[in-house]
């Protein structure tokens, strides 16, 4: 994991975010290969750029997406069991076509990549969008509810649906995250996810990478104490 920890730290630009969140899926698959996922992506891509072409417009590219990716491949969110760590896993995503937000809207910023369309991740309370803005049309997408498309306020809405709180109407929550703060975010749901079941081991595992990618933590550094703790006990 040390090339993840480079990434997160910023100190390693030649990762894209497919190939990091791919890095992320190794503590459940050690033995993962990027390369046939990546392959997807591009196939996805490949797809949608002969249906639209790098000329259309904004509003026809992020319809034609939605229809591809979420109508005709399927790609869904994982209602049912949405705390599984197969959620958190990019290469599962991709062949599975059930994620959590994040995951989700990861496919769908890299195939816009691909294409050179300007898509960015929004990390709202308690769910994550995408956001299409080339400068002439500008939406946001919730890649977790089958591609539909929201205004700023519809967003907020949906925020205080996640969290049960009252999220505030701040345009600062609508800014685009950085891939360091995406790759973070997805790290934090796959320990939670592995804290669920109670795998503490695997946990801490992943707790170790995010402590070692913003020293000096001290959130990161009390979860780990308190993880050492349950493992202690069950040993």
């Amino acid at each position: 994991m040390d090339e993840l920890i480079l990434v997160l730290r910023g100190e390693r630009d030649d990762w894209e975010l497919d190939r990091a969140a791919l890095e992320v899926a190794r503590f459940e698959h050690p033995c993962l290969r990027p390369e046939p996922y990546l392959a997807m992506l591009d196939s996805f891509a490949a797809e949608l750029d002969r249906r639209t072409g790098r000329g259309a417009g904004g509003r026809l590219f992020v319809a034609a997406a939605g229809e591809y990716l979420f109508s005709e491949l399927g790609f869904t969110g994982n209602r049912e069991h949405y705390y599984d760590p197969a959620n958190s896993c990019l290469n599962e995503v991709l062949t599975s076509r059930r994620g959590i937000p994040i995951t989700l809207s990861v496919i769908y910023l890299e195939v816009a990549r691909r294409l050179g369309r300007r898509a960015h991740g929004i990390g709202l309370p308690g769910h994550f969008l995408v956001r299409y803005d080339d400068g002439g049309y500008s939406v946001f997408v919730d890649a977790f509810d089958g591609g539909r498309v929201l205004t700023p306020a519809e967003c907020f809405v949906l925020a205080r649906q996640a969290t049960g709180a009252p999220v505030e109407e701040d345009p600062r929550l609508l800014a685009p995250v950085s891939k360091r703060q995406i790759l973070t975010r997805m790290l934090s749901n796959l320990r939670n996810a592995y804290r669920l079941r109670q795998a503490y081991g695997k946990a801490l595992r992943v707790l170790e990478v995010l402590r070692a990618a913003h020293p000096g933590s001290d959130e990161f550094d009390q979860e780990a104490r308190t993880l050492k703790r349950y493992l202690a006990r069950w040993n």
